[in-house]
């Protein structure tokens, strides 16, 4: 997640598009991850639970 915002921030710098692009990307694939994780927590528990 830190490169990601490490990326965005050096592309607010330099400007550079095509490293934006691969930081916006990066930084979608980190929140998918966290998401998919928190679910899969979430149904393990569930699971535990019944």
């Amino acid at each position: 997640m830190t490169i990601a915002l490490l990326m965005l921030i050096v592309t607010g710098i330099i400007g550079n598009s095509i490293l934006g692009g691969l930081a916006v990307v990066l930084a979608m694939a980190v929140v998918a991850t966290v998401i998919t994780a928190r679910i899969g927590n979430f149904i393990r528990k569930r699971k535990e639970d019944s």
